[in-house]
């Protein structure tokens, strides 16, 4: 889920800009919180998601999860 968030949706890291004291400007290097959001939204809605969610809950012990009472 992280990895499809990050990669796929291009969501990054929020706060980078602090790291280097807002140089070009607020927003400048990275989207705000509210499109990143909007950005895992739509992936949800469209159901780009649904296939990594159902991999996660297919095979829970291959990626260090236990749902057996799901």
């Amino acid at each position: 889920m992280y990895e499809f968030i990050r990669v796929q949706l291009g969501v990054s890291m929020h706060g980078s800009e602090n790291l280097n004291g807002f140089e070009g400007g607020l927003h400048s290097t990275q989207m705000s919180i509210g499109q990143n959001i909007t950005k895992i939204y739509e992936a949800i809605r469209d159901g780009d998601m649904q296939g990594v969610l159902a991999d996660l809950v297919a095979s829970p012990r291959e990626n260090g999860f236990a749902f057996s009472k799901l």
